[in-house]
Order: structure tokens, then sequence, then C-alpha cells
């Protein structure tokens, strides 16, 4: 199984370190699964970009976009990667463009989407993180919720696939901190 995890922002890069931390045991344990990663370029100066990458250990991205723009132009790019690439899925984290960019593209290129953090909201409608985490539910095949009491509610799940992913930041945070 093939997974390209799109990524541009610095909780996205903090979120994927616990990912790339589980792939590589799965690995190690005989699965077949591979995880690329896809930097969009959202944020990419050193201290927002790079000391994630080498401070956590995450491998480099397979590919990186220039800087970015909107989430529509973030997207062409993706698309163009994901036709090529043909992963079995496409997973994405958060609520920032580089996710509903994600999401745009996935759907495009006609890959199946894992969306992390589905279903999270703030009730704010003038937020453009609010408006990219309903459309990013929109196009996700599977959505994984951080409560699994969240699981029920109907406002995000459109007939998909949910599960209980828990809270990744917390988890990063104690694997960091324990072996430090």
């Amino acid at each position: 199984m093939r997974i390209i995890a799109i990524v541009g922002a610095r909780p996205q890069f903090i979120k994927s370190a616990m990912l790339n931390i589980a792939v590589r045991e799965k690995q190690l344990a005989g699965a077949d699964i591979q995880l690329d990663l896809l930097h969009t370029g959202q944020h990419y100066d050193h201290q927002m970009s790079e000391v994630f990458f080498r401070n956590m250990n995450i491998p480099e991205p397979k590919w990186r976009l220039s800087r970015s723009g909107t989430a529509e132009e973030m997207a062409d790019g993706i698309t163009w990667i994901l036709e090529r690439e043909k992963p079995d899925y496409v997973l994405v984290f958060g609520n920032a463009n580089t996710t509903y960019a994600g999401a745009l593209a996935a759907e495009k290129a006609g890959i199946p989407l894992i969306y992390i953090e589905a279903g999270l909201r703030s009730y704010n409608n003038d937020s453009i993180e609010e408006y990219n985490r309903i459309e990013t539910d929109k196009h996700a095949t599977s959505n994984g919720e951080l409560e699994e009491r969240r699981l029920q509610r109907q406002d995000f799940l459109l007939g998909r696939h949910a599960a209980g992913c828990g809270a990744h930041v917390r988890t990063t945070l104690h694997h960091f901190l324990s072996t430090s």
C-alpha cells in the first residue's frame, strides 16, 4: 500500500512525525506500506519548516512545491504529482490551505482521501480554517476523528467511514519528551 501524505504547515510537520514512526514500525514487522511526503511550501522558511524535519527526524519530502499560493493553486501542483504517482491513498491533516488543496487534488485525481482530524469545528464561519475543515470533510473517503464521542456527529460523516485516531499531537509530545 502506498500513501502520499500532504504537508505544508508547522502543525502538519509535527503530526507527520508519529505517522512516520508508526509506518517504520509496520515496515519492520513486514507490512507492505510506503509513505511519501509531499511538501506544498505553505510554510517554507527554515524556522517554520526545516527545523521540524531535522529535530523530529522526519524523512525529507519526496516532492516540494514552490512557495504556495491559494489552495486551488497548490491543488494544481499536487494533482500533477498524484496523477503521475498513482498512490493508493492521499492523507491530509488539520485545517491549513494545504489540507484543502490535498482534498481537491485527491478528488480530481480519483484517489481515496484519508482526513485526520475530521469533524473538528470552531463554528467561526469567518475563518478560512473552518472553511478548509468543512470542505475537506466533504471530500474525504475516510475520516479520522480525534475523540471517539464525536464519531456520531452527522455534520461531517456524510456516509463515509470514520474511526477514532486519538490526539496525535499529545502522542507526539509524549514520544519526543520520553526520548530526549
